[in-house]
């Protein structure tokens, strides 16, 4: 097994591995380190303390993942020597990539998830919760490097800070505190995200009252689908019980990113573009659900409700369908 490979089975699990003072040291706060994890430990010391330690001579064959020299490997760590992985970023990521470097900041798909908590919120172990989250899921440690050619990679980095902007709005009345939040929001997603620093994500709470506090969530979609958003806030809120009760919080194991990044490459690209060109066969447009719909001028990121009737024998169609 690889070192990277043990790495990030140990991260999946929550157990961080480091070095101090020449010593390899393992924090498993999730008590998930089982004998077969420890006797792999125990097997690759060497290697895990040679990995950690300053001016280690990393390699392409460190990233099998990854399409990159080992010359554009030591360049990279020398710009991020907390790098904790790499491998290629997917098709969709790049996609999205491109509609992110072509707005110049970022912004398009930016995506926010926001609610108002009610009763006593310790924003303190809330962040705790936060940062615990981060620190466990390599995604959302993770950057892109190789911005300006079309092979774009992810670069995990080791350790992240979250940023969590706190303010107090206790003293504004209710108007403003709604016209407020508004303006934060539209803000926050404007100001976008610089794809070449992680973490792609940010949070920020604001106090409206004493039992009353604004979350919003802002991340970029290249990091997760609306799938992730509920399980995540999910393990944030199971983790921010267990700090106020003082107990351990043990989430499922997480499969590592970088799995389905090696499935993709061992794909055929030619098999694959074969059978879709089959079963799109005579397909010569896209499929058009509604059409002639005037759009206002920097009205792409509104929403708007349209009516229009249909035939009889188009409903009939439908219901016999």
């Amino acid at each position: 097994m690889k070192t990277t490979e043990l790495l990030a089975l140990c991260q999946s699990k929550g157990i961080s591995v480091g070095v101090v003072e020449g010593r390899l040291k393992v924090l498993d706060p999730e008590k998930r380190l089982d004998e077969s994890l420890l006797v792999l430990l125990r097997e690759h010391k060497q290697e895990l303390i040679r990995f950690f330690s300053p001016g280690h001579g990393y390699t392409a064959s460190d990233f099998p993942h990854a399409t990159l020299s080992t010359e554009e490997v030591e360049a990279l760590f020398e710009q991020y020597p907390d790098t904790e992985n790499l491998y290629l970023a997917t098709p969709l990521q790049s996609g999205l990539l491109f509609h992110g470097l072509w707005d110049g900041n970022g912004s398009s798909y930016t995506s926010q998830s926001y609610m108002e908590l009610s009763g006593h919120v310790d924003t303190g172990l809330l962040q705790q919760a936060w940062q615990q989250t981060v620190s466990r899921h390599a995604i959302l440690r993770t950057c892109f490097v190789g911005l300006d050619n079309r092979n774009v990679h992810q670069l995990v980095r080791r350790e992240v800070t979250l940023p969590v902007h706190v303010e107090d709005w206790r003293g504004q009345s209710g108007s403003e505190q709604a016209s407020g939040l508004l303006a934060l929001h539209a803000q926050d997603k404007q100001a976008g995200f610089d794809f070449a620093q992680a973490p792609l994500m940010r949070i920020t709470l604001v106090r409206l009252e004493d039992e009353r506090l604004h979350f919003l969530w802002t991340y970029h979609h290249i990091l997760l689908d609306g799938w992730c958003v509920p399980l995540l806030l999910d393990e944030v809120m199971g983790r921010y019980r267990g700090l106020q009760s003082g107990e351990v919080f043990s989430p499922p194991a997480v499969a590592p990113y970088e799995s389905y990044i090696g499935w993709l490459m061992s794909r055929d690209k030619e098999e694959a573009k074969a059978f879709w060109s089959s079963r799109l066969s005579g397909i010569e447009a896209p499929t058009r659900f509604i059409h002639d719909l005037p759009v206002s001028k920097g009205a792409a990121d509104d929403f708007c409700e349209t009516g229009f009737v249909l035939e009889e024998r188009v409903t009939g169609s439908y219901r016999h369908w």
